[in-house]
């Protein structure tokens, strides 16, 4: 099968028994995900296919894979067509190990609002679980897999051949039990609770056999998260095991409020300690990833309105009417730098002045300096509760963070003053929560009151993206820039070409073109992480410096330029300078104290990188946190904390070939029993690392499998050879008896690399044992001047007692015996100075 349907086939993704999942083209070029039910399928896999296509045709969501197109093949098979989705799902990362805890929150979050939107649409999923969760490469989830999806309304069949349709482990109760009439939202509530549990532990609430987990999960209750993970705290234990309740009128009603109680535990609105919550940046890897700020959630002035009234001008405390003029005309032309710039020396003057308050708190989180520009909106609201305009900037305040609030916020300032502004902005809230209808008809009443708002036409840009009608909305953004440009207009333009087309450098051209009129921070930040894409890093760079004149105070652009200049640039001073500066805005930031550990590491201050590693490890707990731990224990010459480390690092990643490589190296060092067991799984993970091959050499040396050591190094092909594989081949050649072999082999390493000095070494040995002591001496010196051997200084003292220098022989004897305690165990150390003295008599009294 070439094409179907004018979608070209570009390669099999995953086949099942029910259907084929194929790599595709459009016929535009852009990249799909073609879904074919095979022949032969069901009656019951076709009932799932069409379910699948019927609810994704009714949803549009960001947070949920989407609908392109569906048909039949000319064979008569349905097929449906999606969006391609590179990365790979939550299941197939939670083999590696548990989330670090925030992040496994703001993915849930995540989740639940996409959730929500099916929900409002009167679609439950009735398989939500990690699997049918799918990460970008950046690490944003989007739910797929709507298969088992019903309407509230519509029929409850839930059973095939006598067993249950959905996944043991991740279904409530009454999914269990047949209980078909009690399956509504609450039945995702509990498959949310359970895949977050999963993402905090590592493993569902109950584990087993299908029938024993379906016995749990209608007749045990689930130990909390903390038990399986102590940094998981009450609050969010709560919230997991309310998610999980049996009953589901115990759970949150709906996905919606099971997003908004995650929310406010981000936010700290619970008890107990928490990382302060901060933009989603979904940091599933060791990197730092800075989130595209998304279409429903703009941090910056896009249809976000200018306050036009409100201010009492005529009251004895009033700021001066034309200063408060020019504020608002520079809100209006997305300009919160220099509108900040007007407003806090106002505030200074007039201190309590509510509306004032609420204008530099609201440019202040513009500014990305959501720490001080909330306070200043909350205490605004509580001096002037009744101002429209307060409550709208609250409404601002909270866009992007929480809907909900925001929603409450709007609601109120119409209640106070129906204005265009405040409609504008709740369209835009709706659209967020794909509620199309609520929006369309909050943007034609802004319309009528004002139907000169130029933010209007930006936001319905939004809600035509949102509704999948691309290229109408950029149509319709292309005419306001031309009739009138701004910074933000170009901003939205270059999220949307990015939205589902991937057109880098037309957004990159928009992004300059926002920048040229106005420096917004984030158009900075979106043109960074572009240009970082293209490996354009000097550039990448010094957009993260823009950012930074607008936003000083933003800790993820310091994060994101420490990480730039400490990887790419060769600049680990300057990045050092840029991590510490984050870590001190977000002490308790993960992707801060990563830049920090990382810049540390790369200036070679391994004590000062262990100690942020340390706490990271306490409160991110996660493979790629241990592996870097590892390697600075290592470093530091903790073979034992760094065993143990690559140990954690390994249970949580298997596969980990680094990892593996440094549990091999550190249990060698230490001479474990089980070195060569490790060495030898490095050995596999990475066969073509020289490393990995001279830790399974010196593992099969220490274990004295000296035969096995000539076998693997006379099967190496020649490009692998290295004097290093030779020098050990000598090695074991010399101990298996095999001088003539060991000698050539020694030579020939040492012709291929003159600076092997375990060749050195062996070779002297090899010298000794023969009698030849004049040539013994040369090769000891060479291993002696790059290093103190023990072993060494006891042959060189061999060769130079046999030739009669008996004073030399007691000097390398001293210095055998001081280095002697770090190389050698006690025993072995003084049998061999024990065997030495008593051949140094020998021959003096001779």
């Amino acid at each position: 099968m070439d094409a179907v349907g004018g979608y070209r086939i570009e390669g099999e993704v995953a086949r099942g028994g029910a259907g084929v999942v194929y790599r595709a083209r459009s016929p535009e070029g852009a990249l799909v995900a073609l879904k074919v039910l095979i022949q032969g399928g069901s009656a019951g896999n076709l009932a799932r296919f069409r379910r699948e296509v019927a609810a994704l045709a009714r949803l549009h969501h960001p947070g949920i894979v989407a609908l392109r197109d569906a048909g039949k093949t000319e064979h008569g098979h349905p097929y449906l067509v999606m969006d391609f989705v590179e990365g790979e799902s939550l299941g197939a990362r939670l083999t590696r190990g548990p989330l670090p805890v925030s992040v496994a929150v703001e993915l849930i979050e995540a989740v639940s609002e996409a959730l929500a939107a099916a929900h409002l649409q009167g679609i439950v999923h009735r398989d939500v679980k990690p699997d049918n969760v799918l990460l970008t490469p950046e690490g944003r989830p989007l739910l797929t897999d709507f298969g088992l999806a019903m309407e509230r309304s519509g029929s409850h069949s839930l059973t095939r051949a006598g067993s249950l349709l959905g996944t043991p482990g991740f279904m409530p109760p009454e999914q269990c039990t047949g209980e078909l009439e009690l399956l509504g939202p609450a039945a995702d509530v509990y498959a949310l609770g359970a895949t977050l549990y999963a993402c905090l532990t590592g493993q569902p609430p109950f584990v087993g056999q299908a029938w024993e987990v379906l016995l749990a999960t209608t007749e045990q209750e689930p130990a909390p998260p903390s038990e399986h993970r102590a940094s998981v705290g009450p609050d969010l234990d709560a919230i997991c095991l309310r998610c999980l309740s049996k009953s589901p009128a115990a759970r949150y009603a709906d996905a919606g409020e099971l997003a908004q109680a995650l929310r406010r535990f981000l936010d700290g609105a619970d008890s107990g300690p928490r990382a302060v919550r901060r933009p989603r940046a979904f940091a599933l890897g060791a990197g730092v990833a800075l989130a595209v700020v998304a279409l429903g959630a703009l941090g910056g002035w896009l249809a976000l309105p200018a306050a036009t009234t409100s201010v009492e001008l005529g009251e004895d405390d009033a700021p001066d009417p034309a200063a408060f003029a020019r504020l608002l005309e520079l809100e209006q032309a997305d300009d919160p730098r220099g509108a900040l710039a007007i407003s806090e020396p106002l505030l200074a003057k007039h201190p309590e002045h509510a509306l004032l308050m609420s204008h530099v708190g609201r440019e202040r989180v513009m500014l990305q300096d959501r720490a001080r520009g909330m306070p200043l909106l909350r205490r605004a609201l509580a001096l002037a509760p009744d101002d429209a305009q307060v409550w709208l900037n609250w409404a601002i305040g909270n866009l992007g963070v929480d809907g909900e609030e925001a929603e409450r916020a709007v609601a109120r300032s119409l209640s106070l003053a129906e204005t265009a502004q405040a409609y504008a902005v709740r369209a835009r809230l709706r659209v967020n929560v794909m509620d199309l209808e609520g929006a369309r008809s909050d943007l034609r009443r802004a319309e009528a009151l004002d139907p000169d708002y130029a933010h209007v036409a930006s936001t319905w840009a939004v809600y035509y993206a949102a509704a999948g009608q691309l290229e109408k909305a950029l149509e319709l953004l292309g005419r306001e820039i031309a009739e009138r440009p701004s910074a933000a207009r170009y901003l939205m333009r270059a999220q949307l070409r990015l939205r589902d087309r991937g057109d880098r450098e037309l957004a990159l051209a928009d992004l300059d073109a926002s920048l040229a009129i106005r420096p917004l921070p984030q158009a900075f930040a979106l043109k960074a992480q572009l240009l970082e894409l293209a490996k354009r890093f000097p550039e990448a760079a010094e957009a993260w410096t823009g950012f930074l004149e607008v936003a000083p105070d933003a800790p993820q652009g310091w994060t994101a330029r420490a990480v730039l200049r400490a990887t790419e640039l060769g600049q680990p001073e300057a990045a050092l300078a840029d991590a510490q500066r984050a870590a001190a805005l977000d002490p308790e930031g993960i992707q801060a104290n990563r830049a920090l550990s990382l810049a540390y590491c790369k200036l070679e201050r391994d004590a000062e990188a262990l100690r942020v590693m340390d706490w990271l490890v306490e409160h991110a707990p996660d493979p790629s946190q241990y592996r870097a731990r590892a390697q600075l224990r290592f470093n530091l010459r903790d073979f034992a904390g760094a065993a143990s480390d690559a140990e954690a690092s390994l249970r949580g990643q298997p596969d980990d070939a680094v990892a593996a490589q440094l549990l091999a190296r550190a249990t060698t060092v230490l001479k474990r029993d089980d070195a060569l067991e490790h060495a030898r799984r490095s050995y596999t993970l990475s066969p073509d690392d020289p490393m990995a091959l001279e830790v399974v050499l010196l593992a099969l040396w220490n274990s004295r499998a000296l035969e096995e050591l000539v076998e693997l190094t006379s099967a190496l092909p020649r490009a692998k050879v290295t004097g290093a594989v030779l020098a050990y081949r000598g090695g074991a050649c010399m101990e298996l008896g095999r001088e003539d072999e060991a000698g050539a082999a020694l030579d020939e390493a040492l012709r291929r690399d003159p600076s092997c000095t375990p060749a050195y070494g062996f070779r002297a040995e090899l010298a000794v044992r023969r009698g030849d002591y004049l040539a013994a001496l040369p090769d000891c010196d060479a291993v002696l001047a790059k290093r103190p051997s023990a072993l060494i200084y006891l042959f060189r003292a061999r060769a130079h007692m046999e030739l009669g220098d008996f004073a030399r022989a007691r000097a390398d004897l001293a210095r055998f015996e001081e280095v002697a305690p770090e190389q050698l165990s006690p025993d072995d150390a003084e049998r061999r100075l024990r065997e030495a003295l008593a051949k140094l008599a020998e021959l003096e009294g001779s």
